[in-house]
């Protein structure tokens, strides 16, 4: 799954002080997966990787060019770098205990990285904060180590270790949101997105019928419910009608409108009418009876 790296009998700690082979001593301060040793005016900064419970992946930039990966001894007492050893002298306080699993990197598997060449990198799987890189043209593989800062505002730190055909480059990159990804060699993987994780827009449903109350109901708990039902909204028409006691003819929807949302003029001729029908009635029932 992973290069092979030593087994630990306890989880790495990089605070403290560490001396080099010559003598020179180094101040280190770890929050969470991240640590920083400083030596005079000199910064060192470095990430620590669970890899599962008993292998971790150390990795260090010196002086913001020169990157390293140290392999701790099995009690975590030294750390073996590419041309110097760093022995612990003393245990140093940590701010925040390093995470032993790695679950706040978004899954990575099947993204695709492109150079600024056009030179491509699919991710071919990621665990944690682990991954493997293929590269589409030539073949070449890559292993990613990756977490998060928590003294950057959660910035991702990522070390990338090509395995070229003349030899392992390891090279260091930050990145803000796991799309643009700026190589400390000068170059920029920028990645797409997988397909099966971009948002897909669905076509727009119809919109819903406009309720609105139409009557008073029944009374529970004191409280009244309002009794609903679809208005279906039409395109405002207008109608013609005449007026029988006038003859005039009048456009409706001039008038105004009463509680129950007729029109004013239009209730008062209904009303008129049937009183006049009323009248008639009442005659014709005279003149029978009499």
């Amino acid at each position: 799954m992973y290069t092979q790296e030593p087994k630990l009998s306890t989880i790495p700690l990089l605070s403290g002080t560490w001396q080099e082979q010559n003598g020179r001593i180094w101040n280190g301060a770890q929050v969470g997966n991240t640590f920083q040793w400083t030596q005079d005016s000199r910064i060192a900064t470095g990430i620590i990787v669970p890899l599962d419970a008993v292998s971790w992946a150390v990795f260090i930039t010196f002086d913001g060019t020169v990157h390293w990966k140290l392999s701790p001894s099995t009690d975590t007492n030294q750390l073996i770098g590419k041309s110097d050893i760093f022995t612990r002298q003393s245990q140093g306080m940590v701010q925040l205990p390093p995470s032993t699993m790695i679950n706040d990197i978004p899954p990575l598997t099947g993204s695709l990285f492109t150079e600024n060449s056009g030179k491509s990198w699919n991710v071919t799987m990621h665990v944690g904060g682990y991954f493997q890189l293929m590269n589409q043209q030539d073949q070449r593989h890559a292993e990613g180590y990756i977490v998060r800062d928590h003294t950057q505002n959660g910035k991702f730190v990522c070390f990338i270790n090509f395995h070229n055909p003349t030899g392992d480059e390891i090279i260091r990159t930050e990145s803000l949101d796991l799309v643009t990804f700026p190589l400390s060699n000068g170059d920029v993987f920028r990645r797409a997105v997988p397909q099966q994780q971009q948002v897909m827009m669905m076509p727009q449903q119809p919109m819903a019928p406009v309720m609105q109350p139409m009557q008073t109901g029944p009374h529970m708990d004191g409280m009244v419910i309002q009794q609903q039902q679809p208005v279906v909204q039409q395109q405002q028409q207008v109608i013609v009608y005449e007026e029988k006691l006038s003859g005039k003819k009048k456009r409706g929807g001039g008038g105004g409108l009463n509680s129950n949302g007729d029109d004013v003029e239009d209730v008062a001729c209904c009303a008129v009418a049937i009183c006049c029908a009323a009248c008639q009635c009442l005659m014709c029932l005279l003149q029978i009876l009499n």
